[in-house]
């Protein structure tokens, strides 16, 4: 009787240090949820700022309105991207057996997201040093 309740006791010890793991695995996985929602958060700050600037460019350049067009187009495949991250977090957090691997994913997410800023960012600029050659060279013709 007395091996079977130092067992249990030991067992319930058992239990007692897998509970806590599994607590501190989930507050990982909830730190790391967290964190990839600022990146999306922010991403989708970038998103909205570049949408801004093709704004601008279109008024501005008219006549490389082939490439401007590319550009807009990025950017609602960008957005629609952002998107689909923020519907991603929404249902990990529905899943907590899913939290560390759905996390991983959603950094990834936000890295190509962030280099793929980066490139409009480029873009945009080529694009507005490209306006501003235009303009230089339209002042060259009397109107």
């Amino acid at each position: 009787m007395r091996k079977l309740a130092e067992s249990a006791q030991a067992a319930a010890g058992d239990i007692a240090g897998i509970i806590g793991e599994i607590r501190s695995e989930t507050d990982r996985a909830v730190q790391a949820m967290a964190h990839g929602q600022q990146e999306v958060d922010d991403g989708s700050a970038r998103v909205a700022a570049a949408g801004e600037a093709f704004a601008l460019i279109r008024e501005r350049v008219a006549r490389v309105s082939g490439e401007v067009q590319q550009v807009a187009t990025a950017a609602e495949e960008l957005e629609a991207g952002a998107r689909q991250m923020q519907e991603g977090i929404a249902s990990v957090a529905a899943v907590s057996e899913e939290n560390a691997a759905s996390a991983e994913e959603v950094a990834a997410s936000t890295e190509e997201t962030t280099a793929t800023v980066e490139e409009l960012a480029a873009t945009v600029q080529h694009l507005a040093e490209q306006s501003q050659e235009l303009e230089r060279m339209a002042g060259r013709f009397p109107v």
